[in-house]
């Protein structure tokens, strides 16, 4: 028998963590063994998914390797190994890192890889082994083969590739004898209830140049995989669906399912999902059964950008983007958190409309947001010859952050300016979120911002363009933190100089006591009265979490803070403050406050708690 090999290296999410069970590649050889004369001519002799381990090889016939950009590189170092030391040994690449639109000069550097497959490979792999039994395609740079999403060195434009529209079809590796047995606690599993994106976003190659339509797996097989994920113990259940949450009913008993199975065995731990773009009441309630039994951390809105340009450029304009007004408030509502992911660096997006997302973003309190670089994907649509030169994109390719500690440097493809924007811009921008994340969502200065917005003492953007400021010409612990992420800026690391957490919990430790100094110097700047002034700064600082500090904490104001007005209030407030670790009042808290104080000071003694803090009048 002929053997086969193949490598599907995972990400590493955490060092030492998530390794991710190699489900592309073994669903490859699940669906082409059922073929007869296929299992009776080929044997799967190995499957590699864990980076820096021994890789033994025996008389390979086919080694079959899944491309992703977290393992681009090591993948070559293996493949051009195996080549050297097999040379009639045939190498398939595929997965989304073989790129369409340049593939010759791809070729050029990969004279190692003899096929190349775009799309799905379940039905290519198959017959690319047909070919090679019958002697059609060998390791050859000259061979031709005409097989559908299949390219070889001879390679053709225009040839199309064929959707698998019947997913029953395909056999699900888990629940037979080609995934390894041998699983440990750090490996990770993800997890497909169907394929397709109905969407065309141009920065992603998962709808416009792959496929809309969506295909659904038949349930019985997810319902197993489920179990397959409990009873093995795998801690880590990644959705690989476009739109978790999109099929509506079908997919709330998928989540329900997964909720019984973490019950009934204590795993899987953690559900990462990528939700539906257009979000509704049926994904809320969703999310939040799933984050109650804590399999979600929060419900996260794909959002990308406000800017009506850059929505239309990036071909978002058919989501209900607008929609997350409405879904932030109803999840403080029902009590879910609420976290959106945006792109610095769209095509139409200027220093002041990113400016504007942000801060409108940062209306909301207990929102976060996940900030990422624009990157070009190879087979996405921003990606191609004529986007590049319409949008004016110049590029970097730069380590990939989430395989920074691997021996194998891994790079991306950033754009580091458009039409719209300058290097130098794109890199304040950078500099100024995150001055801005560190003071307004990790709650720094959120306090002291909004009343001072709510006073009309200045606007959100002037308060946080004259904090950007301070912090980048001050020379104390806050200015040591932003020297360091600027530096990460600078170095086009901004997956890491964005996330501002590490960071914080420095300052809120040891140096607790110099950054609220700092602070302190900071709002000098605007020439408050000393009382509210003072006030402003014990407030903000009692509401982040102070491990030395035995709570509740109980303090005294005389300015209505928690109500963001100016006038001393007629008797003076306690507030007993019992923060999470984030220390924020939640915004149904804050609404609640807003509409009772009054009440509250006319029950002198009567106590008040909701959400974390107590109020005594």
């Amino acid at each position: 028998m002929k053997n086969i090999y193949l490598a599907n290296f995972s990400m590493t999410i955490n060092p030492g963590e998530h390794r991710f069970l190699p489900y592309s590649v073994t669903g490859l050889w699940a669906y082409a063994k059922q073929d007869r004369e296929i299992a009776n001519e080929y044997m799967l002799a190995d499957i590699f998914f864990e980076k820096n381990k021994p890789i033994e090889v025996h008389d390979p016939k086919l080694f079959g390797f899944s491309v992703y950009i977290w393992n681009e590189n090591y993948t070559d170092n293996v493949a051009k190994t195996i080549k050297q030391q097999h040379p009639e040994c045939l190498i398939v690449y595929g997965g989304p890192q073989v790129p369409k639109f340049e593939l010759a000069a791809w070729w050029q550097e990969h004279l190692y890889v003899d096929v190349v497959v775009f799309g799905e490979g379940e039905i290519a792999f198959k017959e690319i082994l047909k070919a090679e039994s019958k002697s059609q395609i060998t390791s050859n740079v000259n061979i031709s083969v005409n097989i559908d999403g299949v390219w070889t060195h001879n390679w053709s434009d225009d040839k199309r590739k064929t959707r698998q529209m019947n997913l029953t079809d395909l056999p699900s590796p888990y629940l037979t004898d080609v995934m390894p047995t041998n699983i440990e606690p750090h490996h990770a599993m993800l997890f497909e209830t169907n394929r397709g994106c109905p969407y065309a976003c141009t920065f992603c190659d998962w709808g416009g140049l792959t496929y809309s339509k969506l295909v659904n797996h038949d349930m019985n097989r997810l319902r197993e995989e489920i179990e397959y994920a409990g009873r093995n113990q795998i801690g880590f259940l990644y959705s690989v669906d476009a739109n978790f949450g999109i099929m509506k009913q079908r997919d709330e008993q998928i989540a329900d399912w997964i909720i019984e199975t973490k019950a009934k065995y204590g795993y899987p731990k953690t559900f990462f999902v990528n939700w539906a773009k257009n979000a509704n009441e049926d994904i809320l309630r969703i999310a939040k059964k799933m984050y109650d039994v804590g399999l979600i951390k929060s419900f996260i809105m794909s959002l990308q950008t406000l800017t009506p340009l850059a929505i239309e450029l990036i071909k978002r304009d058919n989501m209900d983007i607008n929609e997350y007004d409405y879904f932030a408030k109803r999840c403080a509502e029902i009590g879910l958190p609420f976290d959106c992911e945006l792109i610095i660096g769209n095509p139409g997006e200027t220093v002041n409309s990113w400016k504007d997302t942000y801060l409108t973003i940062t209306d909301y309190p207990e929102l976060s947001t996940y900030l990422y670089p624009l990157s070009l994907l190879p087979n996405a649509e921003i990606s191609t010859p004529k986007n590049r030169e319409r949008f004016g994109f110049t590029t970097k390719h730069k380590p990939f952050p989430g395989v920074l500690n691997e021996d194998t440097t891994e790079t991306i493809e950033m754009v580091t300016s458009t039409n719209w924007l300058t290097e130098a811009e794109l890199k304040y921008i950078w500099e100024w979120t995150w001055c801005t994340r560190l003071g307004h969502e990790y709650n720094f200065t959120r306090d002291i911002a909004d009343f001072m917005v709510k006073n009309n003492l200045c606007t959100k953007l002037e308060f946080y363009d004259r904090f950007y400021e301070f912090i980048r010409n001050s020379n104390g612990v806050i200015n040591q933190a932003f020297i360091f992420a600027k530096s990460r800026i600078d170095n086009y690391i901004f997956g890491l100089a964005s996330q501002s957490l590490g960071f914080r919990e420095k300052l809120t430790g040891d140096s607790r006591d110099e950054t609220f100094t700092e602070i302190s110097n900071f709002l000098l700047t605007f020439n408050l009265d000393q009382q509210l002034h003072q006030e402003l700064i014990t407030f903000s600082e009692s509401r982040l979490y102070n491990p030395s500090v035995q709570y509740p904490l109980t303090k005294t104001f005389n300015y209505n803070i928690v109500n963001k007005l100016r006038n001393k209030l007629n008797m003076p407030v306690e507030i007993n403050f019992t923060p999470t670790l984030f220390g924020a009042l939640s915004s149904t808290a804050q609404l609640f406050l807003e509409g009772n104080m009054e009440n509250l000071k006319a029950q002198q003694g009567s106590t008040c708690t909701l959400n974390n803090t107590t109020i005594i009048s």
